[in-house]
């Protein structure tokens, strides 16, 4: 409880509050008790209705205030929605490679047109290998020729929190040279087309 002393009340009149009420709550109740030395019945009643009508848009804005700060503090998490396309985006990339692996030819050109941006490029191991998505395949194809056809065994597929990169890793098992461990880094634009492929690979020691 609070002592609220009224300017308008006696020596001996005073005004009890909780401690929890809010400066508009002991503004009515000073207001009510006063009501007399204020104004008659008639401006009373508008007066009231003027006070509750006040504190509800005060306590309406401190609530949008709140919200707001929540927003801002805690982005909302990556959507599902989201989540899903960007896996989808990591198996196709690996489906492709399975694919161009075992027929070395040029025949899944196409393939490539709905999967990565005309301007997509690839890193190899801090290297560039190509710029521009007409070089995947013919890439890949040379590769081919020394290290034979290849199977790719997914491991994992994980999509980043900004919304545009997949982290694909994967085995390479190979016809001529062994077993490699790979790590792809797929950056995408808006439409969820592959503008990077960063891979990073080396040999595989584990259990076969």
């Amino acid at each position: 409880m609070f002592l609220y002393l009224s300017p308008l009340a006696g020596k001996n009149q005073t005004i009890y509050a909780p401690t929890t009420s809010s400066p508009i709550s002991v503004f009515l109740i000073h207001f009510l008790l006063n009501w007399r030395h204020l104004m008659g019945w008639y401006r009373m009643k508008y007066g009231l209705l003027f006070c509750l009508v006040f504190s509800t848009l005060i306590q309406a804005k401190e609530s949008v205030c709140n919200f707001s700060e929540i927003s801002c503090f805690h982005p909302a998490p990556l959507k599902e929605e989201t989540m899903k396309t960007l896996v989808v985006v990591g198996k196709e990339y690996v489906s492709l490679l399975n694919r161009i692996g075992a027929d070395q030819n040029l025949s899944h050109v196409k393939d490539v047109l709905s999967l990565c941006a005309p301007k997509c490029k690839k890193i190899v191991n801090g290297s560039v290998w190509f710029e521009g998505r007409e070089h995947f395949v013919s890439q890949l194809l040379s590769t081919g020729e020394k290290v034979g056809f290849w199977r790719i065994e997914p491991l994992d597929i994980i999509p980043g929190k900004d919304d545009r990169t997949v982290v694909v890793r994967f085995l390479v098992h190979t016809e001529k040279a062994g077993i490699w461990n790979t790590l792809v880094i797929l950056r995408c634009n808006s439409e969820l087309l592959i503008t990077e492929i960063n891979e990073v690979f080396n040999s595989y020691e584990g259990p076969r």
